[in-house]
């Protein structure tokens, strides 16, 4: 008597003819043949992660805004900004942010300033056209 092996349960069994049998072959292949595939690269899947990583951060910190923002509201509501000793905070923290941005605003006007000296400075040294070159550095202009 022979011994049959056990039934593999993952592969179907076979009926039919030979014929049959090559045409449901060639039918998986195509159809295997036809799946799309994509790669990602390394450099993009960082990029993914970083966005997402970033929008959750966006996302925690728009959430810890609205809180910060009902504890404001519901100070006001108490009358908490009401208090003397509030306002003069309320008022040293604006005079010092005013004083701040005017600040900044002083620094970047002196260096727009600097940048145009620097700028004019740097046309005077170019001559104008090849007659400057030929002239005298004491004739030109006159």
């Amino acid at each position: 008597m022979t011994d049959i092996g056990p039934i593999d349960k993952n592969k179907p069994l076979m009926t039919g003819s030979a014929d049959e049998l090559i045409e449901t072959r060639k039918q998986g292949v195509r159809k295997r043949e036809k799946k799309d595939c994509l790669q990602i690269s390394e450099t993009a899947q960082r990029l993914l992660n970083r966005t997402v990583q970033e929008k959750n951060i966006a996302d925690r910190m728009a959430a810890l805004h609205k809180e910060k923002l009902k504890a404001v509201k519901r100070r006001v509501a108490d009358g908490f900004y009401e208090r003397p000793d509030i306002k003069e905070k309320l008022a040293d923290r604006l005079a010092e942010e005013d004083f701040e941005r005017e600040l900044e605003t002083a620094k970047n006007e002196e260096k727009t300033a600097e940048e145009k000296v620097a700028e004019i400075s740097s046309e005077e040294r170019k001559p104008q056209d090849d007659t400057d070159l030929l002239s005298p550095p004491d004739s030109q202009g006159i």
